[in-house]
């Protein structure tokens, strides 16, 4: 009877650890997936590049992230005045700006090297920026990334011209793209990360 009891012991023990083990393996499988549908080298917590900030516009006027509830969907492309890929696809941002601002979408532009390294406005940049607005057609809202802001961005930008997709919380829709797109990539590209359907409603 004791060698039973044993016997019975040893096979709930081996039973326990099975289980433990097999939940192990469940949990890491299900971390790899959540993981698998967000950026590379980020975590759950991190998938949101623009945390609270304050910078300014090119012409001086403060603006924070509650820029991001004026649209359901904000369009951010990152560019510098260098970067003739970027120039040469503004005019057709332009261009969407303007045919879907009565969506609820927004573009917004931040020019990168507009800050210096030690965190001062590059005010010969800021001149160069506005002249390729102005060249461009590209007049909706432009921003000068303050050193925070910069830093925050950086594991997401591997170059210029980079484009996200944000909600009204500045959280990401959909992947980060890198690179110039033409117009009707780019409307694509819109309906694309319009999670929530809003885009089409028009509302």
């Amino acid at each position: 009877m004791e060698k039973k009891n044993k016997i019975i012991l040893i096979g709930c023990i081996i039973f326990v650890c099975v289980a433990a083990a097999a939940m192990v393996f469940v949990n890491q499988d299900a971390k790899k997936a959540e993981e698998g549908k967000r950026l590379p080298g980020t975590t759950k917590e991190a998938v949101k590049p623009f945390g609270e900030f304050e910078v300014t516009d090119l012409d001086g006027k403060k603006v924070d992230k509650s820029i991001f509830r004026e649209a359901d969907v904000t369009m951010v492309n990152v560019w510098a005045t260098f970067c003739n890929p970027c120039l040469e696809e503004m005019p057709y941002l332009a261009e969407l700006s303007k045919e879907y601002d009565s969506k609820n979408v927004q573009i917004i532009g931040l020019c990168l090297d507009t800050i210096q390294p030690d965190g001062k406005i590059n005010e010969e940049n800021v001149s160069l920026a506005k002249e390729a607005v102005a060249a461009t057609g590209a007049d909706y809202l432009h921003l000068i990334p303050s050193m925070e802001l910069y830093v925050g961005l950086y594991e997401y930008v591997p170059g210029v011209p980079t484009t996200f997709f944000v909600d009204q919380e500045g959280k990401l829709l959909g992947e980060t793209v890198t690179g110039a797109k033409s117009k009707e990539d780019w409307a694509a590209l819109l309906e694309e990360n319009d999670t929530g359907g809003k885009i089409n409603a028009g509302v």
